[in-house]
């Protein structure tokens, strides 16, 4: 029976290392796909390509509104700053802040004007930048 009870624990405890580590892995890339969204805007202006700037704004919006739910505690990864989980609330607070100012990347690019486009990814890479001072690790 004892061994019985170590090999469920053994298992219980590899299923849990497994699922943090499946967290992790689909938060960064997340994160990698948010800048590849931010980095193509540019080309995207030259090109008149507005839907897919609108497309990426609501994109990364849609993250940020799940962010909070890929970082449950537990999930410590070599970038986070357990800061996260010590002020969740302030996390939650900037991953509002970046889905608001996402969705007025999607609204600028439906004006087709470059202009409050860049404006809106300003706004949003700075909603990035104030979570990674404060929660993520260089």
């Amino acid at each position: 029976m004892k061994h019985l009870f170590l090999t469920t624990s053994v298992l219980a405890t590899c299923l849990a290392s497994a699922t943090q580590a499946g967290v992790i892995e689909e938060r960064k890339a997340k994160f990698k796909e948010n800048v590849a969204i931010l980095r193509a805007i540019q080309t995207q202006i030259g090109k008149g390509d507005f839907e897919a700037i609108a497309a990426g704004g609501r994109n990364i919006a849609d993250w940020a509104i799940k962010m909070p739910d890929f970082f449950p505690e537990g999930s410590e990864s070599a970038g986070a700053l357990d800061a996260i989980w010590i002020d969740f609330d302030d996390f939650q607070s900037k991953a509002v802040a970046n889905k608001e100012a996402a969705l007025q990347l999607e609204q600028a690019a439906r004006t087709k004007d470059a202009g409050q486009i860049m404006a809106a990814v300003q706004k949003l890479s700075g909603t990035c930048k104030s979570c990674h001072r404060s929660f993520k690790s260089n």
